[in-house]
């Protein structure tokens, strides 16, 4: 979880960096009446989460249960 939200965090400032997306985020944020503070507030969260809030997730949405498993390929052949 350490390495994912480190990965994760260095990617939104890598792209924060990059005048093409400063600008769509600029154009987002107005069209949606936000400011670079919920950014930052996105990335206090990332930082925030712990694996017990990742294992919790994972048993809220995913539920093994309702997985489909197929199988393809000529299984008569040795």
């Amino acid at each position: 979880v350490k390495l994912a939200k480190e990965g994760l965090l260095e990617e939104r400032i890598a792209q924060r960096s990059q005048d093409g997306v400063v600008t769509s985020h600029l154009v987002a944020q107005l069209y949606l009446g936000r400011t670079w503070a919920r950014e930052a507030a996105t990335d206090a969260a990332i930082g925030r989460v712990t694996p017990a809030d990742v294992n919790a997730a994972l048993r809220k949405y995913l539920k093994p249960d309702g997985f489909a498993y197929a199988f393809a390929g000529d299984f008569g052949k040795k």
